[in-house]
């Protein structure tokens, strides 16, 4: 899509969209960005910093 197709309405909400994001992941305390890490890393066997499907099995 040619950016002259978004148009300014297209812009305004990507704008909105980036703001929440942008918030929600200040409302995240460092413990709790620390323990999504922990439970991160138990799935990630292979220590890539991804999952893949084979590394969701239930441990």
């Amino acid at each position: 899509m040619a950016l002259s197709t978004v148009g300014r309405r297209g812009f305004e909400r990507l704008d909105r969209n980036v703001r929440q994001s942008r918030a929600a992941h200040k409302a995240v305390s460092k413990e709790q960005r620390q323990e999504i890490k922990e439970a991160f890393d138990i799935f990630d066997s292979e220590r890539t910093g991804k999952m893949d499907y084979h590394e969701l099995k239930a441990h």
